[in-house]
């Protein structure tokens, strides 16, 4: 790499790290959803002060690392520093591919000034509004159109020359496979064609059958892996998405014990023995799902679409109309074609399954990247008209306006996240706490931060890793009872435990325990946690079992 390459490569890494460091100070850094307090407590111990290494589903050899990092340096928040590190390093090599392939027609004022856009339009929500997910779809994503980059450059496909492609498809494999594989998906046609290239089936086939190889065999891997209760675990896991996630079933029941059973599964309450006996009889619905739900699930995706991405949209619609004549008409027809592809794989993912941001916004990013590195040469001699700037500028102020009203949002709600959390630490030392719905209140929890409970247990009830067999290991252990039901009511009994949830799930769990297990559970608030940015109904309460 000769000096000028070097003084790019340095400057774009500086302007990544500087918009990360800008975000960070003057927006903050929040979790999108729950899950990832979810794994960070798994994977530190928080949870019954035991750390639970493997996660079966996600992050393959990622969180064996970091629970053993958790126990040398406890007081260090690896979660968060070892997923944004990864992040940081895709949107360097992201934007970096952009620097590259923009040199030689721009100067490199204004290639910052696009990549500083593109962060403002879409990328920042990365950063912003953090989620595991968005990591191996932006990875997977990056490892074809790093592929690409090689071939618009004509090196030959060879083994070096996967290294880097490969090493990226397996880290995003290793976060969570089926989102690497939608990753790679989106952007699979471009190592078919692209604009610029000769179509050759034999070099189009050296590039994708290695990947798609790479893919099947790490699949396998994992899969062999397994033990029995894993492999059941993850049929639950696909089950309770079904009815929790993809809406795929059911209409409201009718008879009391199946009424009960799907009030619970609606609060995540999903690990005990009954609950799992209704996932399994109960298959997807195609006559509800068409008459109940897809219509509303479209109008969702629109709602994603023209709300949270519109200036990301409209700049790729921007690039489309003034490199409309710049284009050869094939690679013009081809471009069409994938559009059509990509948003066919969007749709029938929000349709089928679920898109929210954290797997719509890195499949737009991706999108955004493929127009910039299709960019014709003779857009730059392509003049704007006045009215297209103005457009542009009141797009971007929108956008900005857009930005300032979720970081109110968000650290609103982190500020609640920590009000809660800190009267959980400071009550009840000494005891064994049983959560019920607690995660929904921790989801604003800081990234950056190391979260404990030295002087307390915490079982948490409710939520995807109760039906994990390890973690139903922590029950067990205490009560003997491989069924979280008569878990609970051992518990119950026992000295020095307390109860955290809502007077909703309270009540749920009376006529629970009355019906399946007819006993009479009485359950009496002894103390509120309350938050000053929104009253909360979260409270300690003790339990009595009348018979």
């Amino acid at each position: 790499m000769n000096r000028s390459r070097f003084a790019g490569f340095y400057s774009v890494f500086t302007l990544t790290l500087a918009l990360f460091v800008f975000t960070y100070v003057f927006t903050g850094c929040f979790y999108e959803t729950n899950d990832d307090v979810i794994l960070t407590f798994l994977i530190s111990g928080v949870f019954n002060q035991q750390p639970l290494p493997n996660l079966t589903l996600y992050l393959h050899g990622f969180s064996q690392g970091m629970a053993f990092l958790y126990q040398i340096l406890p007081n260090v928040p690896w979660y968060g520093l070892i997923l944004y590190s990864l992040l940081f390093s895709i949107t360097g090599l992201a934007f970096w591919l952009i620097y590259q392939h923009l040199r030689p027609r721009y100067s490199p004022g204004k290639i910052y000034l696009l990549l500083i856009f593109l962060y403002l339009a879409n990328w920042y929500e990365h950063v912003f509004w953090f989620n595991y997910s968005r990591l191996p779809i932006l990875f997977a994503g990056m490892a074809g159109l790093v592929a690409l980059v090689d071939r618009q450059l004509g090196k030959p496909f060879t083994f070096r020359q996967a290294l880097i492609p490969g090493f990226l498809l397996l880290v995003a494999f290793c976060i969570r496979p089926s989102l690497a594989v939608f990753g790679f998906l989106l952007v699979m046609p471009l190592l078919l064609y692209s604009p610029g290239l000769t179509f050759s089936f034999r070099k189009s086939a050296r590039q994708v059958l290695p990947f798609v190889f790479g893919c099947i065999v790490v699949s396998m891997v994992m899969l062999v892996q397994d033990t029995p209760a894993q492999k059941q675990y993850r049929r639950y896991d696909v089950l309770k998405s079904q009815i929790l996630d993809y809406y795929w079933c059911c209409s409201p029941p009718v008879n009391p014990a199946d009424k009960l059973l799907y009030a619970g599964i609606e609060q995540w309450f999903l690990a005990d023995q009954n609950s799992t006996k209704f996932l399994t009889q109960h298959a997807a619905d195609s006559h509800f799902f068409w008459q109940q739900v897809a219509l509303a699930k479209l109008m969702q995706f629109l709602k994603y679409l023209v709300f949270d991405q519109f200036l990301a949209v409209s700049f790729i619609a921007g690039l489309l109309w003034y490199s409309r004549f710049s284009w050869r008409k094939k690679d013009l027809y081809w471009l069409g074609l994938y559009h059509v592809y990509f948003w066919s794989i969007l749709v029938v993912t929000g349709l089928f399954f679920k898109i929210p941001p954290r797997i719509f916004t890195p499949a737009i990013s991706l999108l955004l990247l493929v127009h910039l590195l299709a960019l014709p040469v003779a857009i730059n001699q392509v003049k704007r008209p006045v009215y297209a700037r103005v457009l542009g500028l009141c797009l971007l102020l929108a956008q900005l306006y857009k930005i300032n009203h979720r970081v109110g949002w968000q650290q609103q709600r982190q500020h609640q996240s920590e009000v809660v959390w800190r009267q959980v630490q400071n009550n009840y030392p000494g005891y064994f706490i049983i959560a019920a719905g607690l995660e929904n209140e921790l989801r604003a929890l800081r990234p950056f931060k190391t979260y404990a409970l030295p002087q307390q247990k915490l079982l948490a009830i409710t939520s995807w890793q109760t039906l994990d067999p390890q973690y139903a290991q922590f029950w067990y252990n205490r009560t003997k009872q491989t069924n979280l039901g008569e878990a609970l009511l051992q518990l119950s009994r026992q000295e020095k435990v307390i109860w955290i949830s809502n007077p909703d799930f309270m009540f749920f769990l009376q006529r629970f325990f009355k019906f399946f297990y007819g006993r009479d559970l009485q359950f009496s608030q002894v103390k509120l946690i309350s938050s000053p940015t929104s009253p909360e109904k979260l409270g300690y309460y003790k339990v009595k079992i009348k018979n």
